[in-house]
């Protein structure tokens, strides 16, 4: 957070840590800023289209958590 990088996710379970480790230190809302990786069949890793959308919508108003690509 505080040196300008990008979280790169592509599993459920990693977008759940970042949000834990960003609410123990306080974040706000939209504050911390997320990539979420989609295998496109170039290369691993990355969550499958149809299981990124869930995850991607896990990403409530309330969430420390922002979407800034994918």
């Amino acid at each position: 957070m505080r040196n300008g990088l990008t979280a790169v996710v592509w599993e459920p379970w990693q977008l759940d840590e970042l949000e834990a480790a960003a609410r123990a230190v306080g974040a706000a809302p939209a504050s911390v800023p997320v990539h979420l990786e989609i295998d496109t069949g170039m290369e691993p890793p990355g969550s499958t289209p149809q299981s990124a959308i869930p995850s991607a919508g896990a990403l409530c108003s309330s969430s420390p958590l922002r979407l800034e690509a994918s």
